[in-house]
């Protein structure tokens, strides 16, 4: 999502990254207003005032629209998500279930953490709702269709790319993001040296998790 996000705003407005800040700041408000709408949803809107400038003011939320990264996005996008189940949860409208598998997907596309999401969506509409499984089944059924629309055309292009569903990025990826630096210095390489270790031990701990190359 995020390269998806760059591309648009260099289309448009050509290769300046204050372009992609300027709009990362505006989304970084946008975040600002979700958190008062969801607090005041669930606390009330003395509280909500509160998650306001606490978030307003984070300095570690509130850097990150300086930088190319896709935090900001990803935090716009994950509080939109809350803010939509909340609105499930207190409505029950078919709109919101269809919008929640669209911005869990788009969440998921942008930090691949989010993916096993989906799960506890699912688990939570059912719990939530206090109800049988059959009537809250044709609703679980459209939130996980849209998900899966979403995500499924990437899924798809990594298995033809690199013989894997995963979303996250592939070992290729970061082969090519290492070739880019030649120049390292001791820090480098102690930061090299605990990743291969750590690695290792994963494989060692978990060996049916990373897909056989």
């Amino acid at each position: 999502v995020y390269p998806f996000f760059l591309a648009g705003i260099y289309l448009i407005f050509g290769y300046h990254h204050i372009a992609v800040q300027i709009i990362q700041v505006v989304l970084f408000l946008f975040t600002i207003i979700l958190v008062y709408k969801t607090a005041g949803l669930i606390f009330g809107y003395k509280i909500a005032r509160y998650s306001m400038i606490v978030t307003a003011f984070f300095p570690t939320i509130a850097n990150y629209p300086a930088y190319i990264l896709s935090e900001t996005l990803f935090t716009f996008l994950l509080c939109l998500f809350v803010f939509i189940c909340m609105k499930l949860y207190m409505e029950d409208k078919w709109m919101h279930y269809g919008l929640a598998g669209l911005i869990l997907g788009l969440t998921s596309l942008c930090k691949a953490i989010m993916a096993p999401f989906i799960l506890i969506l699912l688990l939570w509409i059912v719990i939530s709702k206090n109800n049988k499984l059959k009537n809250v089944l044709p609703k679980i059924i459209c939130t996980l269709f849209i998900y899966l629309i979403v995500i499924t055309p990437w899924m798809y292009r990594n298995y033809i790319t690199f013989d894997s569903f995963s979303l996250r990025e592939n070992v290729q990826a970061t082969l090519c993001v290492k070739a880019l630096k030649l120049d390292y210095t001791l820090a480098d390489f102690k930061k090299a040296f605990i990743f291969t270790i750590s690695e290792r031990l994963g494989k060692k701990i978990f060996p049916g998790v990373l897909a056989k190359p």
